[in-house]
């Protein structure tokens, strides 16, 4: 996975994302929805109308 994103769905995470989500992952604090939430932030990943897709993105986490 060199400079590329990971897919997940139609969407592609940006590497950084990736990485921000790795280390939290082993870190282990956060909650899944927190994850989610984080992983939205990170990503800019928000549905048409603004608000974040957290949901989705706690459907695509491992």
């Amino acid at each position: 996975m060199q400079n590329e994103g990971v897919r997940i769905g139609l969407r592609i995470l940006k590497p950084e994302t990736v990485k921000w989500l790795r280390r939290e992952l082993q870190r282990g604090e956060l909650t899944r929805a927190a994850l989610g939430r984080g992983l939205c932030e990170q990503d800019a990943w928000r549905n048409r109308q603004g608000p974040l897709c957290a949901a989705s993105a706690r459907k695509a986490l491992p």
